[in-house]
């Protein structure tokens, strides 16, 4: 079996498999020539995002030891995060991501994320639809800070909660922009991670929900023992039934 990954030029460290594309045994690298892990990181680097959360990183760590008062409530306010977060993964990737547009009198409700979902998925090396649209970004990191410290019962509580999804976002974004370049993983957990992500845009979308951790999937069903229990799916690149001309992002 061959997977057609055809398309347009891409931008620096990312690269599009040729006509006939890679098998799933082979999915756990992108076709065409490797770039290093620095080269990765250079160009992450270069988005927006990368630089917005980085700063609201440094300036929450800045917020937690400036506003001091560990307890032991602050580590299990990490844990918890950390624990829930391949849960979340999965919901989001399930019912937002995977929105299908849906009509209501006159009006269609549909969001920006699911557009550039459904884009990511006909064009999985265009770079700009790996990243979260920026707008969306902003919104999240606005609405976190007011939420947490809104509802924390003490600030540095609040800070603590914003460190650590803020640290889980940028492991987010990063691991989910270098799975679509050219890298090759060294690690085991890597690897892993590449070829499940890989799995999803050209095995089966209805698999593989995670993108930094898998226990979502392995919990509710859609991390499958082999992947040759899996059928190929014919809309695995157009979860929309839309072509890469129709997307509007």
């Amino acid at each position: 079996m061959t997977l057609s990954v055809a398309a347009p030029a891409v931008s620096p460290g990312m690269s599009r498999p040729k006509k006939s594309g890679p098998s799933p045994s082979k999915l756990s690298s992108a076709p065409g020539g490797s770039i290093s892990l620095l080269q990765a990181w250079k160009t992450f680097l270069a988005h927006p995002n990368a630089w917005l959360l980085i700063t609201a990183l440094i300036g929450t760590a800045t917020m937690r030891v400036i506003t001091g008062d560990f307890t032991p409530w602050d580590a299990l306010i990490v844990v918890a995060l950390v624990a829930f977060h391949p849960f979340q993964e999965w919901l989001i990737h399930v019912y937002v991501l995977h929105w299908q547009p849906r009509k209501w009198g006159p009006l269609t409700i549909d969001f920006e994320l699911a557009k550039r979902h459904r884009h990511h998925h006909v064009d999985p090396w265009d770079m700009p639809t790996v990243f979260i649209p920026k707008r969306t970004l902003w919104f999240a990191v606005i609405a976190h800070s007011v939420g947490w410290l809104a509802i924390m019962p003490t600030q540095g509580l609040a800070w603590t909660g914003l460190v650590t999804v803020t640290m889980i976002g940028l492991v987010y974004e990063f691991t989910h922009y270098i799975v679509h370049t050219t890298y090759k993983p060294k690690s085991k957990t890597y690897k892993r991670i590449f070829r499940y992500h890989r799995l999803h845009h050209f095995k089966n979308e209805h698999f593989w929900y995670g993108v930094t951790m898998h226990q979502g999937d392995r919990v509710l069903g859609t991390l499958p023992k082999h992947q040759r229990d899996v059928p190929t799916s014919p809309t695995a690149r157009n979860i929309g039934g839309v072509a890469a001309g129709d997307c509007d992002v």
